[in-house]
Order: structure tokens, then C-alpha cells, then sequence
């Protein structure tokens, strides 16, 4: 099968598509990406693909089409220039294209507006149009002071229900979804749940490290909506504990607000380590104790689920969180670790000296992490999901 996906972020950026279309040219597909340019992180373009640098590339047997995109820098303005530009230029790339595709798949972390050219491709070419949701909008722009009862928020919100509606099928993240999609967006296309898996590099040959510290570790993008700062301050709650350590591993557009957090507090049991490549980040999976999860106090943002807590999970270790809905709703089923409201700082440093006092509830909920994960998360079950829903979309298309 030929199968265009349409992803703003792609190799090198990091996230779960890179790993996704790899193991699609694996299964027999053939795989081409449109994406953006890849940027560093102060959110400007990286050099080595500015001035026409490395548009066309081939990466691990899937062919990438890299289109203009604007640097998103670290400001709103800039931000929603970038936005419209790989709208506009992914949109001219499609309409150029001559190559047969069966199947149109969009990658849709935030922006929407990355969904435009998918859709005129479906038009153009009758083709089937999936789209699997991370980030559902608008409800993601409420995290950046965007208010509901606004003017924009209400056109925004019209917009996303026209996107989401041309789609044939909605592939969601979270079950939470399914309801706001329906109930409030009025969508009427079919939802289906595809969690997400942890990456290869999490789940195999991972060796058990030690520093001789009960290691406390958050990784993953650090924005409004995670909430970091919730961890540093929990971290200041057990400062007089030498023992517990806790690392901060990765960026974002809140990065350096954290790290500001953390000197004025005068932590030294707080490390951050900035954005690393992804063949680095196991290292601090071995050496953690404990996980950390942290959504932001809004309603909207407590529906998600953090594809962060899949990988957790994989790796057997036990989860505390300060956050609410879709987490807590795991957390119940999976046992995998205990959960206060988000925001909470004080309740979160309790739930970490209840770790760090109790050995054996590190074992018993980490544990039962792993087998929830096995039974419900794995890469397998992904692709069963996933290859039924392009068979189908296929089938009904030659009918």
C-alpha cells in the first residue's frame, strides 16, 4: 500500500511518527513523509536545512518531502506564522504531486491546520483521509490563555469541526476524545482508540542503574500544558532530603521559566539536562525509581494522555502524577502508581517520600504497570489497530 503521511514534526525532531512509518515500509507500505524543516531548540530552522538544504531525503526506507516552513522562535506571533506556512507550502507541495497514493495519514500533534493539505489531497484525488489525533483542538489553545467564551476560540472551534469532519476515519489517543469530539464538536466521523506504544529503544535491553540516590525522573516536552513547575516546587518540599533526586529531561517553550524556577528556589536536587537525541534518554530511564506526571489544572488538558505513560509503563517502574481524568482513570485500572489533583506540589512530594519510604510499593506498582502495558499497549496491538483501519478504509473505497 502507498501511504503519504503528513507530519509538520518528523526526523529528526522526535516523536512517535519517526518510529511509526519506519515500521510500516517494514510491513511491505510504501511510506512518504510531508513535513517541515527541523529546528533547534530556540525554535529556529537548524542550518544544515535552510536555503533549500536537504528537502528531498531518504531515511530508513521512508522517502521525506520537506517543504518551507517559518522559524517558530519562542513568541506567539511567530508561532502562528509557522503554522500557516506549512499549511500553505505542504498544500502547493500535494497539489504537485504526480505519485499514486492509496491512503493519506496525518500525524496531528499541534498544529490542526497541518490537516489543510491532507484534506485537499482527499478531495483532489478521492483518496482515504485518517487522522490520528494527539492533540485535540481547540482545545489544546486553552493552555496558552486562550478563554472558551472567546470570539476566536468559538471561530477556532467551527474550523477544527470542519478539519476533523473531512477525515473518513479518527484515529484518538484517548478515550476521553470520542465524547468532546461528538458531544461538543459535533463530528460525526467514526472514532477509533489507538494508544500509543513506547519506542523500541524503551523496551529492549534495559539494564537496572544505580548512583546511589532514589532517582525521580520527568522527561518529555516542557510547556504550559505539563505543568513542570508543579515538580520543581515539589522538589523544594523535600529539599532536606538528600536522598531523592530528581531529573528533568527535555525542552520546550518552558524550559527556561523552569530552570529560572529552580535557581531562585536554590535547588540542588533538581538537574535538567535540555532537550537530548532519543538514543540518550534510556540511560535516565534506567536510572529512575520513580516516574513523574504533571498536566496543567484545566479541564481540557485533563482528557488527554501523555504518550509519556506508555513508555513509563513499559519500563516497569511505578508512576505518581499531579493530574486528573484520563491519567487517574489508568491509574485506577492499571495500578501502576497513585495520582493527586493537578498543581498539587505538596500532595506530589508526599506521594514521592511514599516511594522512597517503601521499597516494596516501587516493585508491586511497577510491576503491575508492565503487565497492564503488555496487555494493552504493545506495538502489536498498535498495528492490528492500525493496518485494520487503512484495510478497511481501502476496501470501502473500491466498493
Amino acid at each position: 500500500m502507498k501511504i503519504l503521511v503528513i507530519s509538520q514534526r518528523y526526523y529528526p525532531d522526535q516523536f512517535r511518527i519517526n518510529e511509526i512509518t519506519v515500521d510500516l515500509v517494514k510491513q511491505g507500505h510504501e511510506v512518504m513523509v510531508i513535513t517541515g524543516l527541523p529546528q533547534d531548540d530556540e525554535g529556529y530552522v537548524r542550518k544544515d536545512y535552510r536555503w533549500g538544504k536537504n528537502r528531498r531525503e531518504e531515511w530508513n526506507g521512508v522517502q521525506i518531502h520537506r517543504t518551507y516552513l517559518t522559524s517558530r522562535r519562542k513568541d506567539i506571533l511567530s508561532l502562528m506564522i509557522n503554522y500557516v506556512s506549512f499549511a500553505l507550502s505542504a498544500t502547493l507541495k500535494i497539489l504537485r504531486l504526480s505519485k499514486k497514493i492509496d491512503q493519506i495519514v496525518v500525524f496531528q500533534v499541534s498544529p490542526i491546520t497541518q490537516i489543510i493539505p491532507a484534506v485537499v489531497m482527499k478531495k483532489r484525488a478521492k483518496i482515504p483521509l485518517v487522522v490520528y489525533i494527539q492533540d485535540l483542538w481547540p482545545m489544546s489553545v486553552t493552555t496558552v490563555g486562550v478563554k472558551t467564551d472567546s470570539f476566536f476560540y468559538k471561530l477556532l472551534r467551527k474550523f477544527c469541526t470542519y478539519l476533523y469532519s473531512q477525515a473518513d476515519k479518527l484515529a484518538i489517543t484517548s478515550r476521553s476524545y470520542e465524547k468532546i469530539l461528538t458531544n461538543e464538536l459535533h463530528v460525526k466521523v467514526k472514532c477509533i482508540y489507538l494508544p500509543q506504544f513506547a519506542e523500541d529503544i524503551f523496551t529492549q535491553n534495559l539494564q537496572k542503574r544505580t548512583n546511589g540516590k532514589f532517582n525521580v525522573l520527568f522527561a518529555g516536552s516542557i510547556g504550559a500544558a505539563q505543568s513542570v513547575e508543579t515538580i520543581v516546587l515539589a522538589a523544594n518540599e523535600l529539599r532536606e532530603n538528600k536522598e531523592i533526586l530528581f531529573w528533568i529531561v527535555g525542552g520546550g517553550r518552558k524550559y527556561d521559566d523552569v530552570v529560572k524556577l529552580a535557581k531562585e528556589l536554590k535547588l540542588d536536587n533538581v538537574n535538567f539536562t535540555g532537550h537530548l537525541p532519543i538514543e540518550e534518554m534510556p540511560y535516565y530511564h534506567e536510572l529512575a525509581d520513580l516516574f513523574v506526571v504533571t498536566l496543567a489544572d484545566n479541564p481540557l488538558i485533563n482528557i488527554t494522555l501523555p504518550a509519556k505513560v506508555q513508555t513509563y509503563m513499559a519500563c516497569g517502574k511505578p508512576i505518581v502524577a499531579a493530574a486528573y481524568g484520563e491519567v487517574s482513570t489508568l491509574f485506577d485500572n492499571a495500578k501502576c502508581g497513585k495520582y493527586v489533583k493537578p498543581s498539587d506540589y505538596v500532595g506530589l512530594s508526599k506521594l514521592i517520600k511514599e516511594y522512597y519510604e517503601g521499597p516494596e510499593k516501587v516493585g508491586l506498582y511497577g510491576n503491575s504497570g508492565l503487565q497492564y502495558y503488555i496487555s494493552n499497549f504493545t506495538k502489536n496491538k498498535f498495528y492490528l489497530i492500525l493496518n485494520g483501519i487503512l484495510q478497511k478504509n481501502r476496501s470501502n473505497l473500491t466498493k
